[in-house]
């Protein structure tokens, strides 16, 4: 397995240096308080871990945080976090222990680290792993884990923004009790916690089940929006008419693709949705296409059609070979509206309606 210094490619700028002996004394893991671990601190993590920061360390809980990104732990540290050096480091301190990663291999060679030190892995260690991945992954991690350890698959639904305000959607695979045992944990960071299954990965499955219907309706807004503006119809006239008819879904009315529909919060406050900042700072096209590609696996493994899924994949495959796998997955409109407003270099300026 590659050594952990060669994975976390979106992050591996900066290795902090503290050491164990660095880490200061006042969360020691004999307080009774539980102790936590977050490691990955991305788009999704940092937001995560912070509400599990300034929502656990008040009543005396310790939280512990890793990445290779060092101003991603910086900033967690501001809010209550410690940062430990590595992986490993923090595993003998915590009662449960989160990982949100990018992909099956850097959560592979994370657990790969964490189980080569499970002789000191404290009684009853929770892992909780929001990242998706393959199912599979979920279910061979499991099977290593220890006798006096647990593993819950537990990957989330609602971007950047849920994971900001703790709105969250977990669905988790594993056994009644582990999942018990980490439900008030993800409740700090979301706001409904589903148990999908006794069988570890039946989180991962439903998870891509749901981003399968996600791509493709957010291709099918997409399409219809820009078929509405190109015949001449006001494009926030329409978007309000289809979210209160039967073409309403959480691509129309909460992620709206189209620059030229305002969103608004329960304040009545407009949205800054990805469509609103260039399509930057969302759920990336690289990401979405990940996970099309683990629900084709899927569909293979079963022998489940999935014709929309395959067609929708190739357009977003087109997106990121012509340079725009870090926009936003919801710039799949600016793609159909016509190749000619893609330049091909990753230049969205001045996209519009």
């Amino acid at each position: 397995m590659k050594a952990l210094h060669s994975v976390f490619a979106r992050t591996a700028r900066v290795h902090l240096n503290t050491t164990p002996s660095h880490i200061p004394h006042r969360f020691s893991s004999t307080t009774s308080a539980p102790t936590y671990g977050f490691i990955g601190l991305g788009q999704m993590g940092s937001r995560m871990a912070n509400n599990l920061i300034t929502k656990t360390t008040p009543s005396g809980s310790s939280v512990y945080v890793y990445d290779k990104y060092e101003p991603a732990v910086q900033a967690a540290v501001q809010s209550g976090g410690i940062a430990a050096s590595t992986p490993s480091e923090m595993v003998a301190h915590c009662d449960f222990l989160i990982t949100m990663l990018r992909s099956d291999e850097q959560v592979q060679t994370v657990y790969d680290e964490l189980l080569s030190q499970q002789h000191q892995f404290k009684d009853g260690v929770i892992f909780i792993d929001s990242s998706t991945v393959n199912y599979e992954t979920s279910r061979e991690l499991a099977s290593q884990m220890p006798p006096n350890a647990e593993c819950v698959d537990a990957p989330v639904s609602g971007g950047i923004g849920a994971a900001a305000a703790a709105l969250l959607t977990f669905m988790c695979g594993g056994k009644p009790t582990a999942v018990e045992k980490a439900k008030p944990v993800l409740q700090t960071m979301g706001a409904n916690v589903f148990h999908c299954g006794d069988a570890n990965g039946s989180g991962q499955i439903a998870k891509i089940c749901n981003n399968l219907i996600l791509a493709i309706s957010m291709c099918a807004v997409s399409e219809g929006m820009n078929l509405g503006v190109k015949l001449g119809m006001d494009a926030q006239k329409l978007a309000d008419i289809v979210n209160v008819s039967s073409g309403r879904c959480w691509s129309s009315d909460q992620y709206n693709p189209c620059p030229a529909v305002t969103l608004f919060d329960n304040e009545g406050k407009p949205k800054l949705v990805p469509s609103k900042n260039n399509y930057d700072g969302g759920f990336v096209v690289d990401l979405m296409r990940k996970d099309l590609g683990l629900a084709l696996d899927a569909a293979k493994s079963c022998n489940a059609n999935t014709p929309l899924a395959a067609s929708v994949s190739q357009l977003y495959d087109m997106l990121a070979q012509r340079g725009f796998g870090n926009k936003d997955f919801g710039f799949i409109y600016q793609f159909i509206k016509g190749s000619e407003h893609l330049q091909g270099n990753g230049d969205t300026k001045a996209y519009g309606a």
